[in-house]
């Protein structure tokens, strides 16, 4: 199937039509004033051809020139930045643009719908970063008291976890990673509080390690090794 052409594409192709006509009406018509004043047939044939071939290429780059110019213009006035003229044509035909960079297609916030322990999976509503939402399972109320399993893998959310969240102006507003700050959103939906726990040592997350770990107090008195990161790597 042949992709119809986009309209830049299609004002090149007439102006190049139009260029190449108006060439070769001139041509003709220095071909009949060389017959007319009496030049042989081939010396005005040749003539002829020789002001056809130089109409083109003078006309044609400074037109093609100015078309990309108008064209980037338009995109400019649409938010589109064009670097190279060049770039404009292909553009042009372009029909999707896919790309994964967080806030470009996406409001930078990320938030947790599921979790999935040992005991079965939880469903989580509300969005962003606002701690408002209900943790449930098979559409029932999921109290931490009675899911120690849920609790524990919060605490770990919670606690081994550098974002912070706050809310200001009916807003609520992350300081870290979007990720980090859905954990975090995720544990307060649940009514966990690690207001007691207190850092005494960090593995900070890295790519190479592709896990973060906290010690810490908890408050009970007791100390504990926080550890999240990819599965195969814990």
């Amino acid at each position: 199937v042949e992709r119809p052409k986009s309209p830049l594409a299609t004002e090149l192709d007439r102006v190049v039509r139009t260029i190449a006509a108006v060439a070769v009406g001139v041509g003709t018509a220095f071909f009949a004033i060389s017959l007319l004043v009496g030049s042989p047939a081939d010396d005005g044939f040749l003539f002829a051809i020789g002001v056809t071939v130089a109409l083109v290429p003078e006309g044609l780059l400074p037109t093609v020139t100015l078309s990309l110019a108008m064209g980037a213009q338009r995109m400019a006035r649409r938010q589109a930045l064009v670097r190279h003229l060049e770039a404009v044509e292909t553009l042009g035909s372009v029909t999707v643009i896919c790309s994964d960079k967080t806030g470009t297609l996406t409001c930078n916030e990320m938030t947790a719908r599921h979790v999935v322990t040992r005991a079965g999976c939880y469903e989580v509503s509300g969005a962003g970063y606002a701690p408002q939402g209900r943790i449930t399972r098979a559409g029932a109320a999921a109290p931490l008291d009675r899911h120690p399993d849920l609790r524990a893998l919060l605490e770990v959310m919670a606690v081994a976890n550098d974002s912070v969240i706050r809310g200001a102006d009916g807003e609520w507003q992350l300081t870290g990673e979007p990720t980090e700050g859905a954990l975090r959103a995720l544990a307060r939906k649940a009514g966990f509080d690690d207001a007691g726990y207190e850092r005494v040592a960090v593995i900070p997350f890295e790519s190479g390690n592709q896990f973060m770990a906290t010690l810490n107090r908890t408050p009970g008195g007791g100390a504990r090794i926080l550890l999240k990161g990819a599965p195969d790597r814990l």
